[in-house]
């Protein structure tokens, strides 16, 4: 048996691309909070992560040491000696001990702990289950996500998913064919970005919207309805979580989604916090083609009319249907 953390921790997730980092930080302004980044993410090297996928399911037999390796980030403890010891160069030494040092102040402060992990979505329910969190899942419109996806050049490597067989039994059986059908084509030199994040976005959304018939108290959020009523919508989702809204929060949220920010990122650059969030919605509209556009539709509708409306693809009609935190 382990020791649960002594603050009920939260996870972000959904589809990366999906708004988690912006939406991490916003509710990490608060007070009461601690980030943790990404510990589902394989690159993140600490020689106690027992990650060996990308978009890693956790099994029974895996378990065990995913709540050891968790549990200890969840109350604020580092292995800073083993990071030291596995890499002992200069830079490390002093990441590992700055580390170190902040996990001390988080944990003589009681912070909660928030894991932002876009990575974790196939674990979701697992993680909700084994450390009794509130969970926020994010979901973003399908052409949102495929020109984010142009925009940065990313690939989707299948044979990550379609390596773990009990992810495929257990959430992604029925995509099966159509990934190993993408695989080979990718293996065989093929390059097509829309079709591999159009397909990558009904996967990830499927499971989502199981998610949401099986877990009603759990709280999903639309990228788009934070972005255009940031501090309603923000409110809503702080006082699920049971923080609320504080003044410092506010100004936070206000600053990073303020009309005078820039719409865009810059070139191949993933994570720009401060952006005028408003704009940001609709700028698949200016990176894919009108005929980009309806094929991205296509290929998504099967998933995508759960989650958005005919209107929801014309920005001039667009009006936030929020599914709404706590969503049935």
């Amino acid at each position: 048996m382990f020791h649960r953390p002594p603050q009920r921790p939260i996870l972000v997730t959904g589809t990366h691309r999906s708004g988690s980092t912006w939406v991490g930080q916003m509710i990490a302004s608060h007070p009461r909070v601690g980030y943790v980044w990404e510990p589902f993410n394989p690159s993140n090297r600490f020689p106690d992560s027992p990650v060996q996928h990308w978009f890693e399911y956790v099994t029974p037999e895996r378990a065990p040491a995913f709540i050891d390796y968790l549990s200890r980030q969840m109350r604020w403890q580092t292995p800073w000696w083993s990071e030291i010891v596995a890499r002992p160069t200069p830079r490390r030494c002093a990441g590992a001990t700055l580390r170190a040092v902040r996990a001390w102040w988080r944990r003589r402060r009681g912070l909660r702990p928030l894991l932002k992990d876009p990575i974790a979505v196939f674990s979701a329910e697992w993680l909700a289950r084994t450390f009794d969190m509130d969970m926020v899942v994010l979901i973003r419109h399908p052409a949102a996500f495929a020109s984010s996806i142009k925009r940065l050049g990313w690939r989707i490597r299948f044979r990550r998913l379609l390596d773990q067989p009990s992810l495929v039994e257990h959430y992604l059986h029925a995509f099966e064919a159509e990934m190993r059908t993408v695989l080979q084509r990718q293996e065989n030199g093929g390059n097509d970005v829309l079709e591999e994040a159009g397909l990558f976005w009904r996967i990830v959304h499927h499971v989502i919207q199981r998610y949401r018939r099986e877990h009603p108290s759990w709280n999903f959020v639309r990228h788009e309805d934070l972005s255009l009523r940031p501090r309603e919508e923000f409110g809503r989702l702080l006082r699920a979580l049971g923080l609320g809204m504080t003044r410092s929060v506010e100004q936070t949220i206000a600053t990073h989604t303020d009309s005078n920010n820039p719409a865009e990122a810059p070139h191949k650059i993933a994570h720009q916090l401060k952006r005028s969030s408003q704009a940001n919605v609709f700028n698949w509209m200016s990176r894919l083609t009108p005929a980009e556009i309806a094929r991205v539709r296509r290929q998504t509708e099967d998933v995508a009319r759960h989650f958005y409306t005919d209107a929801d693809w014309t920005p001039s009609d667009w009006t936030p249907s929020a599914i709404h935190t706590q969503a049935s």
